[in-house]
């Protein structure tokens, strides 16, 4: 619908261009939401299999920073990252699924996180010896928060909160559920704290070698 009133407008570019760029937000949100069934498919099925290679998680971390950054500007919000008692950056991991994973959770915060808020990583490292390494990922903004009833059932798939107030933000409610599916794959375990009105803070809890 979007690119016919873009063509029909073609001679009048303004009107042209917000409709492609409409049309660019709605073909990103289906893409989303197609990865997501496809992942959701393969997880259920036992079809994903960690693809473990060298990672620079300090590395890892910033450029997804990099990718945010523009994004947050545009939304009025302040992305922050901080590294707290980090030592071993370089570990073992399926990079590409620990990207998912922070890229979905700091997506769900520049959706539910109006202008003038802010964002923030944190990559911590709780532990180390020869083996391995324990890390603490978390992503914390002061966004629209979730309600005590919805928080019990944000990790489930097709989970939407039903505030009015959100009803028009873009997404799936599949996001949360594959990233909780891939720390579990991954070993780890993933937790929400919410306060409605205060925001929320997802902490993402995993041990690499």
């Amino acid at each position: 619908g979007f690119t016919d009133i873009a063509v029909k407008n073609y001679d009048n570019k303004e009107k042209a261009m917000d409709s492609l760029e409409k049309a660019q937000q709605s073909c990103s949100v289906l893409i989303s939401l197609v990865n997501n069934i496809l992942d959701m498919n393969r997880i259920e099925s036992g079809k994903i299999q960690l693809d473990k290679t060298p990672c620079n998680l300090r590395a890892l971390v910033e450029e997804i920073g990099n990718i945010v950054q523009d994004q947050a500007k545009t939304r009025g919000l302040t992305f922050n990252i901080e590294f707290q008692t980090f030592t071993n950056r370089n570990v073992i991991c399926d990079k590409l699924r620990l990207n998912q994973i922070l890229l979905n959770l700091i997506g769900n915060a520049l959706k539910f996180t109006p202008a003038g808020g802010f964002i923030q990583v944190s990559l911590i490292q709780t532990k180390s010896d020869s083996n391995f390494g324990s890390y603490e990922f978390h992503v914390k903004d002061n966004g629209v928060g979730m309600s005590k009833e919805f928080a019990k059932h944000a990790f489930e798939s097709f989970s939407r909160e039903q505030d009015p107030a959100i009803k028009d933000r873009e997404g799936n409610g599949l996001g949360l559920s594959v990233s909780k599916n891939l720390v579990e794959l991954m070993g780890g375990h993933i937790e929400a704290e919410s306060k409605e009105g205060a925001g929320s803070i997802f902490r993402v809890y995993l041990s690499f070698n």
